[in-house]
């Protein structure tokens, strides 16, 4: 089944009705429309599927609207969404690249990838990937003390 649809304004009310379809994929693919309307895509970074919640922040609108909140509820969920997180924290507007660090900071259990994507992120300060330098994860030590590495010699 085709379910391209062109992310063109005619569109928004189609959109707000797949965004609500019963698979996955579907709303996957609905979510990074920016024609779907804003309270539809804010919903959405809550669903239930990873997959759909990775759609959703790699949404420019949604990067523009993006409460602190909504940014902490995907990074506690881990998963690639939270690794979209990370990647992308520099094209949230309303939430700084400093309170997302200090969201993981505050996360209970932040899976090593989260953490892998994080200490590898030129969008993080020095400071936050200095912490992990000694984490348990030798992996995650060794990544943040190259990136650091890195950093000192560009």
């Amino acid at each position: 089944m085709n379910y391209y649809l062109r992310d063109i304004p005619e569109n928004s009310e189609l959109f707000e009705i797949l965004s609500h379809h019963a698979s996955h994929n579907i709303r996957s693919n609905i979510a990074g429309k920016k024609n779907l309307p804003l309270e539809r895509i804010m919903s959405l970074a809550s669903d239930d599927s990873d997959e759909v919640r990775t759609s959703v922040v790699n949404n420019e609108v949604f990067q523009k609207n993006a409460t602190l909140d909504q940014i902490k509820s995907i990074l506690a969920k881990g998963q690639s969404a939270g690794e979209s997180v990370v990647s992308s924290a520099s094209y949230f507007k309303k939430v700084s690249t400093n309170d997302i660090e200090k969201a993981i900071d505050e996360l209970d259990n932040p899976g090593p990838r989260l953490l892998q994507y994080a200490v590898q992120s030129y969008d993080f300060s020095t400071e936050f990937i200095q912490k992990f330098t000694t984490h348990e994860d030798a992996d995650i030590a060794a990544t943040a003390k190259e990136t650091i590495k890195s950093r000192a010699e560009y």
